[in-house]
């Protein structure tokens, strides 16, 4: 017999690239998208040191614009965008760490969605609770981080990514969180980061235990959001109270249409009547500003 036919066959050579990419190492795909959502990140971080107010005005809005002037575009690409590099470093590195495992464990497009819909969710959550816009990455990070949490019974790598230690800590610093620098006045988006955390694990569980309804978990969630959106676009008291927000901050435009959408939701209120006002008088629009004043007159203001 030849003894060449007992000889064990020789390994394949190593790619050398398992040297560099730490998720070959694991034996998961390529998180391409986890991949493009840090990378973006970043580069809008670099932008932003370079040309901060380019950058913010392209992928910012303020809660005032999103819906005064309906640039809701800016409730996603707001997640994005940081407020310094040490914000950004703390959001990027777990969330590599979480989305490399989670993104070849759910499905790209499953992963996708959530996403998408984490960061729509968290970003009407804060707008709604605090009247502000949530900047960063930590509203989607925390549905990361629920959807894996809530994976750990079905998934090995979930457990090795979270132990029971770490889930407790992250949860612990959450609660702590809220006591410590409590919402609106603390710069903690405490609102965006229960709702990712909640829309991660509503996500993972009808997929683990009832995978048809997965899809349909998403689209609740989405239409939920965007629900909360309309619900704020018909409150006047809290339209009036964004009025003013951006009136403060030099944006007399905005403020107008907000003003101009509180006063179609109730006609004869002298205080957003006042308001528009001075908005008109500080963009020099006498013509409007006397009609506002007789307006305010029959209102008995």
């Amino acid at each position: 017999m030849h003894p060449r036919i007992h000889a064990a066959a020789a390994p394949p050579p190593e790619s050398p690239w398992r040297l560099y990419l730490p998720w070959t190492r694991l034996g998961l795909g390529t998180p391409w998208f986890t991949l493009t959502v840090l990378a973006t990140a970043l580069t809008l971080g670099l932008a932003q040191w370079r040309w901060p107010d380019e950058v913010e005005a392209r992928w910012f809005v303020t809660a005032g614009e999103a819906v005064g002037r309906g640039t809701y575009h800016g409730l996603l690409t707001a997640n994005l965008l940081h407020l310094g590099f040490a914000h950004l470093v703390l959001n990027l590195y777990p969330c590599w760490l979480c989305g490399r495992v989670l993104e070849p464990t759910l499905g790209r497009w499953n992963f996708l969605a959530l996403t998408v819909v984490a960061g729509l969710a968290s970003s009407v959550a804060e707008l709604a609770w605090s009247g502000a816009q949530a900047v960063g990455l930590s509203g989607i990070l925390y549905a990361w981080f629920g959807a894996a949490w809530a994976s750990r019974s079905h998934h090995e790598r979930c457990r090795e990514l979270l132990p029971d230690a770490l889930v407790v800590f992250v949860l612990l610093g959450l609660v702590v969180g809220c006591l410590v620098a409590p919402a609106p006045d603390a710069r903690v988006a405490h609102a965006a980061h229960f709702a990712g955390l909640l829309c991660g694990i509503c996500s993972a569980l009808p997929r683990l235990y009832a995978a048809r309804f997965a899809p349909a978990a998403l689209a609740i969630m989405a239409l939920g959001a965007c629900a909360v959106l309309r619900l704020l676009s018909l409150d006047p008291t809290w339209l009036k109270a964004r009025a003013r927000e951006e009136f403060a901050f030099d944006e007399p435009e905005t403020a107008r249409a907000l003003c101009e959408k509180a006063l179609t939701l109730r006609p004869e209120d002298r205080e957003s009547l006042r308001l528009l006002a001075r908005i008109h008088r500080e963009l020099g629009d006498e013509v409007r500003r006397r009609a506002c004043l007789a307006r305010l007159r029959r209102a008995g203001g």
